[in-house]
């Protein structure tokens, strides 16, 4: 069993990896890149939490916790990951601002080629010392690009020249249940393959993930009014904020330290204890800020 979850997290992943990112960019246009410069200090509020904030207080966090050097890089990793289009749903069903959490989405797409192999490279050094791996920079830009950059480019291609004039909401469609189902797949079996250590560590992982998110979705949601946003952007922001995509995180770990005894990397036991919290924390979160502000 275990060589064909291997197979699975070294061949289906990645492509899992990149069929979610094209789905994500048959939602996107240039527009939505373009629409930075009508929202920009919403837009730049948004990159602060998401690119910056977010990974310093996971670094801070795994820190205080004195998290094994592993398991504070593997945090750091799973707050490094772009968001996706799950966050343009729930924004839209948070009454959010719709518009500004798609324009995140399309840079957060784009840059993490670059962002995440620099970050996580200084991040390894800091925690694992002599024991960080040794891996090409170029190469792991270069996979990067090539499992979420060039699909999102090619899923925006794809929308803008392909079916302009067939059912193109029909296909987008089914292309996001396809990638939803890939999702949760990857996010089970990596729970099997990780079962031993995800056991003996998730105590503490679990702690690390929920005041991660609580202290991002605090952070996220009132730093907008601090700048004189509004409660539209403050409620996109905080959705935006905490919600990273775990299959990047474990993708990545499985390439920077793969597993030499077959299966998962250890590297990305956080990623998936985060995926899986970060779903009904962030929901429950907005839906009680929804109840509690519309209501009043």
């Amino acid at each position: 069993m275990i060589d064909f979850v291997d197979m699975i997290m070294n061949i289906i992943a990645p492509l899992g990896l990149a069929f979610l990112m094209f789905s994500l960019g048959l939602r996107l246009t240039v527009d939505d890149f373009l629409k930075i410069a009508k929202i920009p200090k919403a837009f730049c509020v948004g990159m602060l939490n998401q690119m910056f904030i977010l990974p310093i207080m996971a670094f801070i966090i795994a820190i205080l916790l004195n998290l094994e050097p592993i398991y504070a890089t593997g945090l750091v990793l799973a707050a490094l990951c772009p968001g996706g289009v799950t966050t343009n749903y729930t924004t839209k069903l948070a009454k959010g601002d719709v518009a500004l959490s798609i324009s995140l989405t399309a840079v957060m797409s784009i840059v993490i080629m670059i962002t995440l192999p620099i970050m996580l490279s200084f991040t390894m050094q800091y925690f694992m010392g002599s024991e960080t791996p040794s891996f090409s920079m170029t190469k792991i830009v270069m996979m990067m690009a090539g499992m979420t950059t060039i699909p999102v480019i090619i899923g925006m291609l794809v929308s803008r020249f392909w079916w302009a004039e067939h059912s193109a909401e029909k296909f987008r469609s089914g292309v996001e249940k396809t990638a939803f189902v890939f999702f949760f797949i990857v996010l089970a079996l990596a729970i099997y393959s990780t079962w031993g250590p995800f056991i003996d560590n998730y105590n503490a992982l679990a702690l690390a993930s929920i005041s991660l998110i609580a202290i991002m979705l605090f952070i996220g949601y009132k730093s907008p009014f601090w700048f004189g946003l509004g409660e539209a952007q403050a409620r996109t922001i905080a959705i935006e904020a905490p919600y990273q995509n775990p299959i990047v995180g474990i993708t990545v770990a499985g390439i920077v330290l793969p597993n030499e005894a077959g299966g998962l990397s250890t590297l990305a036991v956080p990623v998936v204890v985060y995926g899986i919290l970060i779903i009904p924390i962030v929901l429950g979160t907005i839906y009680v800020i929804v109840k509690y502000k519309d209501s009043a």
